[in-house]
């Protein structure tokens, strides 16, 4: 059976297939009781007994504390006999149990889950390695290995660091909502200047992380130059499963910060609608505090306002300066009278401002135009190139780099206005055409809207 002809569903459906490998909870929370007493060395070689077995079932059942509670052992022989399937191995030589790789993954991959570890060093050095070897790959079965083997093995790595992100945004929001149910003022702002801090740090990651996936962008181009010499239909359809893979996490990326973008500005503006009546009701109280404890005192026959401890005394009035005001008067120094000059008009210099103006109307109009097609492309498309439109553009108008400078410039100053995102890449591309000109690569993308 190869993978075009497995149906997952169908084999996940059959008998008891789902329930052997997605047991109930109290058999869940078994193993992985089982899995960190291994991790805490309880355990030796990772080995354990039916009797450990029987005892992490009869502790994770649901009656267990009750009094009348009894040890099922027929049930949870049964349960054993079940977990032979997928999740544990039995050892006749030693009369023991171990973890079948199943088991083991199953345990793993939801302690990553949960600890969510973030690791941007070590995910940029495993994109370089990648690219490194992906460079070295000079056979179509060798490149076969490197997407079923190498690529495929980080993967999951590679979206776990996105998707801690997106939990701690989810968390977050949920502070934020179990915080306002609470009713209490205090508890309330320290939380949002807790979960504001923690936005801001959220967003330092996400370009951190942005910044260790730029060597993706690496391994898509080198992808690309290799799909073109690629015959086998099975193999170009990995590399592109791979190309999307890598889109797809730049615009994960980007829904994170889209995300920050919506959610940051209104918890900063509940923070100073929770606070200002806070602030007014101390400001209320101080006041209160100064009208209650002040006392007026006389001092060498002045009265003297004397401010309740630890109010700092103010000085309320002071001595104003005397400065000395010397006049100027205006006719002392009389200034000379300004020849007035008179320009006579030259109709030669005035036809070439007009005909410049006239030119550079009709430079902006094309770049408007160009403007338009990019717009109306990325409708058709989430992604494009702006280095085929800039050279495009300078070579139907004659090599005129002015023309395609102004495009480049209008597409930097005005994208927010289209709603579109920009990337930009370390890498160049050349001129194909008659002038020799290289500039940086940048993608323009459309922006998604999600609802928070």
């Amino acid at each position: 059976m190869n993978e075009t002809s497995f149906d997952f569903f169908k084999e996940l459906n059959k008998e008891n297939h789902y329930n052997l490998l997605f047991p109930k909870r109290e058999v869940g929370l078994a193993i992985a009781w089982l899995y960190q007493q291994i991790l805490d060395g309880a355990f030796r070689d990772g080995t354990f007994k039916e009797s450990d077995i029987h005892e992490a079932l009869d502790k994770m059942h649901p009656g267990a504390k009750e009094p009348d509670h009894r040890k099922q052992t027929d049930h949870f022989n049964i349960v054993v006999s079940d977990l032979q399937h997928y999740f544990i191995r039995y050892d006749e030589d030693r009369q023991a149990y171990f973890f079948k790789e199943y088991g083991c993954e199953f345990c793993k991959r939801a302690s990553e889950t949960l600890y969510g570890n973030f690791e941007p060093t070590r995910i940029e050095k495993i994109c370089t390695e990648l690219k490194k070897d992906l460079e070295a790959c000079d056979t179509e079965s060798v490149l076969k290995d490197w997407l079923d083997i190498k690529f495929n093995t980080f993967k999951p790595q590679l979206r776990h660091q996105i998707d801690y992100l997106e939990r701690q945004i989810d968390q977050s929001v949920h502070e934020i909502r179990q915080s306002q149910i609470k009713k209490d003022d205090t508890s309330i702002l320290e939380n949002l200047k807790e979960i504001s801090e923690r936005f801001d740090l959220i967003r330092k990651q996400n370009k951190e992380l942005n910044a260790a996936f730029r060597e993706l962008d690496h391994i898509k181009q080198l992808l690309e130059q290799k799909a073109i010499r690629i015959d086998d239909k099975e193999l170009s359809d990995k590399v592109f499963s791979v190309q999307q893979f890598i889109q797809e996490m730049k615009k994960l990326l980007s829904m994170v910060d889209q995300r920050l973008d919506r959610i940051q500005p209104k918890v900063k503006q509940l923070f100073t609608n929770l606070n200002k009546p806070l602030f007014n009701t101390r400001i209320e109280n101080f006041l209160v505090y100064l009208l209650e404890y002040s006392t007026v005192e006389t001092v060498h026959s002045k009265k003297v306002l004397q401010l309740p401890d630890p109010v700092p005394e103010w000085i309320f009035y002071r001595q104003k300066p005397k400065f000395t005001i010397v006049e100027r008067k205006k006719d002392l120094f009389p200034s000379t009278a300004k020849r007035k000059h008179t320009y006579t008009e030259n109709k030669e210099n005035k036809k070439k401002v007009y005909q410049r103006s006239r030119e550079r109307f009709q430079q902006q109009n094309k770049v408007d135009i160009w403007l338009n097609q990019i717009k109306k492309d990325l409708q058709q498309t989430p992604e494009i190139s702006f280095t085929p439109y800039f050279f495009k553009a300078l070579n139907e108008n004659d090599q005129n780099l002015e023309l395609a400078i102004d495009l480049a410039y209008r597409v930097l100053q005005e994208h927010s206005l289209y709603g579109w995102q920009l990337y930009f890449d370390e890498g160049m591309t050349e001129n194909q055409g008659n002038k020799p000109l290289q500039i940086r690569k940048m993608l323009i993308q459309k922006k998604q809207h999600e609802a928070v």
